[in-house]
């Protein structure tokens, strides 16, 4: 069973799915809306899935399901500040 839900993160609204996994409502993001609310492409979050560096998510069928309490993974293009 699907339910459209939303709640106010950082002053936008980001609409997410619950989804019925055997009695346990689970509330899951989208791909597209995972990366409406990191601020990055669709395509980005989907590396970051395939990768394994997001924990929680789950791919069922062709559709990546992200939980709504998972925290953007850091870049991994990017080593940080180098202190001189």
């Amino acid at each position: 069973m699907r339910k459209l839900q939303s709640c106010k993160l950082r002053e936008i609204e980001i609409y997410y799915t619950t989804y019925d996994h055997g009695g346990v409502g689970m509330e899951y993001l989208t791909v597209k809306e995972a990366g409406n609310k990191w601020g990055i492409s669709s395509r980005m979050v989907t590396y970051y899935c395939v990768d394994g560096r997001i924990k929680g998510a789950e791919k069922k069928g062709n559709l990546w399901l992200i939980p709504l309490n998972a925290e953007k993974p850091e870049d991994g293009r990017t080593k940080g500040k180098v202190n001189q």
